[in-house]
């Protein structure tokens, strides 16, 4: 029979960053070099990671979606990217009591959970910043 390679399994959901869109340019998702990584430190598993991200979303529209995808399939291990295009749109507030809706269901589905914060980027806008700083903040505080 032989010896069967346990398997991590890994879902990264979010929007374009996690689709692996980077300043307008060809896509590069982060989860290949994760992939390699994660690889490298358990030679002994098998690393599957599904990646489901969904340009231009934002995280009202990522509650039914990450639903959907968590009653189809278990996963180990949840990592979620959201927020950036909400900034426009919604009260740092509002973000994250929709992100923290996805961590919960992603809890609840029995996962790791590992959120990420909004990225640096091109953006010099003080008002973005400061949304942005207060988002992060909050997000930091899920980690607690």
């Amino acid at each position: 029979m032989g010896n069967k390679q346990p398997v991590i399994k890994i879902l990264a959901f979010g929007n374009s960053l996690t689709a692996g869109y980077i300043k307008f340019q060809d896509d590069h998702p982060y989860t290949l070099q994760l992939s390699d990584l994660i690889t490298a430190n358990f030679p002994d598993h098998l690393i599957q990671i599904v990646v489901k991200g969904v340009p231009g979303e934002n995280t009202q529209d990522m509650i039914p979606r990450l639903a959907s995808i968590l009653a189809k399939d278990p996963y180990d291990l949840v990592l979620l990217l959201g927020g950036t295009n909400d900034m426009g749109v919604f009260d740092h507030v509002q973000i994250y009591e929709n992100l923290e809706r996805m961590y919960e269901m992603a809890k609840d589905h029995g996962a790791v959970l590992v959120v990420m914060s909004i990225a640096d980027h091109f953006c010099t806008i003080d008002w973005y910043l400061e949304k942005r700083a207060q988002l992060n903040q909050m997000i930091m505080y899920e980690l607690l």
